[in-house]
């Protein structure tokens, strides 16, 4: 159980909006370790979320909440399989990545990690909020990501990766998106097919 108060509304400090208010949260977390599966939940209350401008659930009601974790997690030496939600961050430890970040919450996805510690090659699939296009269509989005991760010395970390927004009224996830081997531009064009890919380092 906690009670704060903040002079804004939004989770981040630095990105200051929305009016202050004196807040009171509380949750309760969940842990099981079953071998080498991980299993987590952690659901907790939150006034605050009702005035964040960058939560999108449901706001007029009289306590807010939502699940801040939920995953299920199996790790053997060479990979690791993720079902859930949970914060994750591809960029410095200290700053938000461009295509994977924890701002401004979590949200559910299945992700894949093959490798050592030294080179691993990881991937992110999920589905993301319908939004409508010009005609009040709604449009199906699905975002796809993968990097291969290098760690040359103990102090430096380079990441290559590439991620695809697939988006359409009638769209689904194609598997060759989804497969973690596959480069997305390479396929885009192959299959003379319209996705936004993002490339970065």
């Amino acid at each position: 159980m906690a009670a704060t108060s903040a002079s804004h509304a939004r989770r981040d400090p630095l990105r200051a909006a929305g009016p202050g208010h004196a807040t009171a949260a509380g949750g309760l977390a969940i842990q099981a370790l079953l071998g080498p599966v991980a299993v987590v939940t952690h659901p907790y209350f939150d006034t605050r979320l009702k005035y964040d401008p960058d939560y999108h659930g449901k706001k007029d009601r009289f306590i807010a909440g939502r699940t801040a974790e939920a995953y299920v997690d199996a790790r053997w030496r060479f990979g690791e399989l993720f079902f859930g939600s949970l914060d994750r961050n591809w960029g410095p430890p200290a700053l938000e990545g461009l295509i994977v970040s924890p701002s401004p919450y979590s949200y559910d996805h299945l992700a894949l990690s093959l490798g050592t510690r030294r080179i691993q090659l990881q991937g992110i699939v999920t589905e993301l909020d319908d939004l409508a296009d010009t005609t009040v269509t709604p449009t199906h989005r699905f975002f796809v990501v993968h990097r291969l991760l290098w760690r040359p010395g103990a102090a430096t970390t380079l990441g290559f990766w590439e991620g695809a927004i697939a988006a359409g009224p009638a769209r689904t996830l194609e598997p060759w998106f989804a497969n973690i081997l596959n480069v997305g531009l390479l396929v885009e064009y192959d299959r003379n097919i319209t996705v936004n890919s993002l490339l970065g380092v």
